[in-house]
Order: structure tokens, then sequence, then C-alpha cells
């Protein structure tokens, strides 16, 4: 009984993951940084099925083509072939630099602060969150207002506990 309720929540949490048009949708980005992060992020899902595809694809030939068989003779032992320690170097050095160039320059990117960005403090409180606008010198509590179509600067600061911030595009 105990391991219906279980197998019952686990596919009712994994089906639940799979809403379309869900309001807080990480798989579809609204906004320009997150749409950076997101491109960045199915390239490096998509390099990392083909290295999987690759590596298992040759495992499983591996070992379906050289399986032991009735009377074969004992394998003759390699030792030291340059060639293929040069190879299985300098591909993940490729697959590393296709990763991390593509990574450094998003990140560059997503470091550059526009310079009409509204600047707000957040400074978070056991219970709530305090919200300063120093342009404007106004301050509220837990209310965030954030104008549509400005970039906005969020300084976070002064956690006085362990918080998360959560946003809703």
């Amino acid at each position: 009984m105990f391991r219906h309720k279980k197998i019952y929540w686990l596919s009712f949490i994994f089906l639940s993951s799979c809403i379309e048009d869900a309001p807080l949708d990480s798989l579809s980005p609204a906004g320009p940084y997150a749409r950076s992060i997101d491109e960045l992020f199915w390239l490096t899902f998509w390099i990392a099925v083909g290295v999987f595809v690759i590596v298992q694809g040759a495992l499983l030939f591996s070992v379906f083509y050289f399986k032991e068989r009735e009377g074969s003779p004992e394998p003759k032992q390699i030792h030291g072939n340059n060639f293929l320690e040069i190879l299985w170097t300098i591909i993940p050095v490729m697959i590393l630099a296709a990763i991390a160039v593509p990574t450094v320059q998003t990140i560059f990117d997503l470091a550059r602060e526009p310079e009409d960005a509204l600047k707000i403090e957040v400074i978070g409180h056991q219970w709530w969150f305090e919200y300063k606008y120093p342009d404007f010198g106004i301050t509220t509590a837990n209310v965030l207002v954030i104008p549509e179509d400005q970039p906005v600067d969020l300084r976070c600061g002064q956690m006085m506990y362990y918080t998360t911030i959560g946003f809703q595009s």
C-alpha cells in the first residue's frame, strides 16, 4: 500500500512539472538575461547529449563486438599508443573550449550593467524583505515594484538570514 502511494506521488510530481504555460516556467524565459542563460544552457545540454551518445555507442559497440568467444586467443596487449593518447586529450579540450568560450562571453555580457537601470537595494530580514529605491527615496516592505521594459539593478546586501528571492515575469 505504501509503495503505491509513493509511486502515485512521484508520478504526480513528475507530471505536474510538465505543465505548459505555468506562471513560473523556467523553460520559457521572458527577459533578455534569462534568454541568454537559456541559450547557453541548451548549447551545453546538446553538447553533453552528443558526448553521451558517442561514448555510450562506443561502449556498447566494444562490449558486443569484442566480447570473448569460444576458442578465441588471448588479446594482444597494447601499451603507449601515442596517437590515441593525444587524440583522447585533444577531443576533451575541444569540447571544453566549445563550452567555455560561450560561457565566458555570456558571463561578460551579463556583467555589463545598463546605464539606465533602476537601482533597488534588497535587504532580507527574518520574515520579510525590504526594498529601497535610492533614486526616489522610497522604501517598501515585501512589495517589489518594477517598471515594465526597463532594466533593473538589484543589489542584495545585508541578508540577515538565508533567504531566497523568486521573480515572476
